[in-house]
């Protein structure tokens, strides 16, 4: 991931190569070392760039099962998109979708900022005239628990929902 955000941020772009395997002989250590060397290592990414890596960067596979993201044209909201994971996922079968998103995080939205139109600002107060019944699909996973007024955010997301749209 490190590698690939350097190069991004140096104006390459760089691609997903599925199931791409990188493999180097190294000594025998026990598995109480490695733990400890991923930890130095998750920590020295956030520190570096931000955002956690693993966190901000995962898809969503639980909330992408549970729509039709083929619709030509479809328009999606992610309310706290991160990095942009499920706009890819989504991309990856629908070149045709619009991407918007809402990040608080400034790192992880500079990412997202490359597959979507991604804005900050608070979802309970969401004043964005513009998103007005505009959305096919408004996803919000992993931040109606840190709300203070959740139910309100709900409200908010069903008025940039389109009729008949889906909030998931």
């Amino acid at each position: 991931a490190d590698f690939c955000l350097r190069g991004w941020r140096k104006g390459l772009q760089p691609h997903l190569a599925e199931d791409a395997l990188v493999h180097r002989n190294a000594p025998a250590i026990s598995l109480a070392e490695i733990m400890a060397r991923r930890e130095r290592g998750r920590a020295a990414f956030e520190k570096l760039w931000g955002f956690e890596l693993f966190y901000s960067t995962n898809t969503r596979a639980d909330l992408l099962s549970l729509f039709d993201a083929k619709k030509d044209g479809m328009t999606v909201l992610e309310a706290g998109c991160a990095c942009g994971a499920d706009f890819l996922a989504i991309r990856a079968v629908n070149v045709t979708a619009e991407f918007h998103g809402i990040e608080l995080n400034a790192h992880s939205a500079a990412i997202a900022q490359q597959f979507a139109s991604v804005e900050a600002m608070d979802i309970e107060t969401l004043d964005h005239p513009a998103w007005e019944g505009k959305f096919d699909l408004v996803l919000m996973g992993n931040i109606l628990e840190h709300l203070r007024d959740p139910w309100q955010t709900v409200r908010n997301m069903y008025r940039v929902q389109k009729p008949g749209g889906q909030i998931v």
